[in-house]
């Protein structure tokens, strides 16, 4: 049976639609919560690190479970870059997750990653997310394999069956190993371990630097200790006040305004576009069909140049490289090398961002997997395949193009999580008043962060000020002047700007030339770390 029908994208592209599904699908849904208060951890006894020893490493000892301290307690790996001048105290760097190796990442990046007010006047501290030392196992190389070559692309009630199968048998296997550490994994714990972390500095307040995912964990934290923040900065912000359905939305819109933003591109002829003049919709579609059966070739896939390249497989490649609008030339060489029959790089960045080896073994992993099912209450908005068969038909009413994509390759991955939601959105994150200026960075262009979401939490935050970057990509201390120049202003002199200042894009931040195939050894997840730790990078797929 044909479960994604033109009559059925119809019916849920009217906005009634969309409203009465997520109205009949909350209540279903409920999320546990953390006190507030932390025991008193103690005191960081700080050493050279092994990696590089101009950077101190520690281990925070925090409870395995805020909620009942005497399961015990677990130790987090922490890392600090004291501050070259006399210190303001600590910045507390979140650069991205939910899953961040922030104690890793600070250990080995060079001063080049950082402002010079950061290293001149900041003793910089980072803790690795729970999970990340050990890493949770939700499959082995065999069933990774067979999850990834499952086309997630269900056009029958059985295939879709099929697949939920694969996600719930996954999910049940990340508890295998460690069940403890993984039933005890969120982001609502790590806020508690940032509230231990300054406890065992021995520090009154902190400041703070988060970028993407760590923008959520700086808001849910000022929310629940706004006596103890100093300053705050939060780049590209995820806004977790609001719910799960509509945060999906959010961003499958942004995917197809930047489909839109490519045949823009394409048609300018300023740019290198082989298919101009196209019917660009048209194509996209003749080639998703193509590829569904009986698949494009790709022989020049080194890693699996006997395997065609399927519809999901393309549409992955696709909106790898068309979501960050700064890619168009990747997506242009996609397009019209299968076009001319050939889905070589297609298939290559799909099996590299999966974790295809060269012996044909896939890395394994679920650390990811782990955190967002239990940071979203997505295991139980999806009871079942009837669920998930809607809540893609929304998905694909919104975003034609990418819709699905979107909703498969990260809700539906939750299906059959055992572990029920702890603080899931959405999440009270509205700030008290009194607390200091907070900076709010939001981009025009950036989809994986929208500006509204930048909008809606400073909103949140009284005296919040509000900077608006005009331009592409994700996160902007990294690609403007201008910005950089306002939270220098900000964390040297105390110096908070007027809300509503917008600010240009620098054309060095982004490079002409053609974007290399992600790398699959690099950190996977929501927001990977690029060149310079404080600016975004496109997305990736989550591991698994």
């Amino acid at each position: 049976m044909e479960i994604f029908t033109k009559e059925r994208l119809r019916h849920f592209a009217t906005a009634s639609a969309v409203t009465a599904l997520l109205a009949a699908a909350a209540p279903a849904a409920s999320a546990s919560s953390l006190p507030v208060n932390v025991p008193t951890p103690p005191p960081l006894v700080w050493q050279q690190c092994a990696l590089n020893p101009a950077r101190e490493c520690a281990r925070l000892r925090v409870p395995l479970n805020y909620a009942n301290p005497a399961e015990g307690f677990i130790e987090l790996p922490v890392a600090r870059r004291r501050a070259d001048g006399a210190s303001f105290g600590p910045l507390v760097m979140n650069f991205g997750g939910p899953v961040s190796q922030g104690a890793f990442l600070l250990e080995v990046a060079g001063d080049e990653n950082f402002t010079h007010e950061m290293l001149e006047l900041y003793d910089m501290v980072a803790v690795d997310a729970r999970g990340m030392t050990n890493g949770i196992t939700c499959f082995d190389s065999q069933t990774q394999g067979e999850y990834w070559r499952t086309n997630h692309f269900s056009r029958s009630t059985a295939e879709l069956n099929h697949l939920l199968a694969l996600e719930r048998a996954a999910n049940e296997r990340c508890l295998q190993d460690d069940p403890a550490t993984a039933r005890n994994m969120s982001s609502a714990a790590s806020i508690r371990d940032m509230e231990s972390l300054r406890l065992a500095l021995g520090v009154n307040q902190i400041s703070f630097f988060g970028i993407s995912y760590g923008t959520y964990f700086g808001n849910r934290y000022a929310a629940l200790y706004p006596g103890r923040v100093r300053a705050m900065v939060l780049d590209a912000v995820v806004d977790h006040g609001i719910s799960d359905p509509e945060i999906v939305n959010d961003l499958v819109k942004g995917y197809e305004e930047s489909w839109t933003a490519f045949k823009q591109w394409c048609a300018d002829t300023a740019n290198p576009c082989r298919l101009r003049g196209q019917n660009l919709d048209a194509l996209f579609d003749e080639l998703h069909a193509r590829a569904r059966s009986p698949g494009i070739p790709a022989p020049g896939n080194v890693l699996d140049p006997d395997r065609p390249v399927n519809d999901w497989e393309l549409n992955f490649a696709l909106l790898f490289s068309v979501i960050s609008g700064v890619q168009f030339d990747l997506t242009e060489t996609i397009l019209f090398e299968a076009s001319q029959n050939d889905a070589s790089l297609a298939g290559a960045i799909y099996d590299e961002s999966t974790g295809l080896q060269p012996d044909g073994s896939y890395a394994t992993g679920g650390t990811f997997r782990a955190i967002t099912c239990v940071d979203s209450r997505w295991s139980q908005l999806l009871p079942n395949a009837s669920a998930a068969r809607a809540f893609t038909l929304v998905a694909k009413a919104i975003s034609p193009h990418f819709g699905e994509n979107g909703f498969v390759q990260s809700p539906q991955q939750c299906f059959g999580y055992p572990v029920a939601p702890t603080e899931a959105p959405p999440v009270n994150t509205r700030v008290a008043p009194g607390i200091p200026p907070v900076l709010v960075i939001g981009a025009t262009l950036d989809r994986f962060t929208p500006l509204k979401w930048s909008q809606s939490v400073a909103a949140r935050i009284p005296d919040s000020r509000l900077i608006v970057r005009n331009g592409n990509g994700h996160g902007s201390l990294g690609r403007s002047e201008c910005v950089r120049q306002i939270v220098a202003d900000y964390l040297g002199r105390g110096i908070a700007p007027a809300s509503g200042i917008q600010c240009p894009t620098d054309p060095r931040s982004f490079s002409p030339a053609r974007s290399s195939i992600p790398d699959p050894s690099q950190p996977q997840g929501l927001i990977a770390p690029d060149s310079n730790l404080l600016q975004g990078t496109p997305r990736r797929l989550p591991e698994t």
